[in-house]
């Protein structure tokens, strides 16, 4: 089965436990156990289309990812090493990086600026 969604739909954890304290991936997770795999999609800097407080589409652009976030921790990674997965990690870079949570942009579909959560162990560039 794949499911394509958005940011925190596929999240396992909650970017805001105090107002959605499990989140639509953990859900998941719970029901189909170690066969679940939650790939994400991110980016150091860059633009990407959403809805403006008008209701309108616009293009947002993000300048740098702040330093220690998952952003900007794979902005360093060479490109053919674009793909990595971090249920069982291999040599370096993987094992130092996949370790601790932390953060990761979210860029929501109506933006007010760069938003942050606790990232999944899985990412695709």
């Amino acid at each position: 089965m794949l499911l394509s969604a958005h940011d925190a739909h596929v999240a396992h954890v909650s970017s805001d436990p105090a107002h959605c304290p499990k989140v639509r991936g953990a859900f998941r997770r719970d029901r189909f156990g170690a066969g679940h795999v939650s790939v994400g999609t991110t980016f150091d800097r860059g633009s990407f289309n959403a809805t403006g407080t008008d209701g309108a589409i616009h293009r947002f652009t993000l300048g740098p990812a702040r330093p220690g976030s998952d952003e900007a921790t794979l902005d360093r990674v060479r490109d053919r090493d674009c793909l990595v997965g971090l249920r069982t990690p291999r040599p370096p870079p993987a094992p130092g990086w996949s370790g601790p949570g932390r953060p990761a942009a979210s860029a929501p579909t109506t933006p007010t600026g760069r938003t942050t959560s606790r990232s999944p162990r899985a990412t695709t560039c």
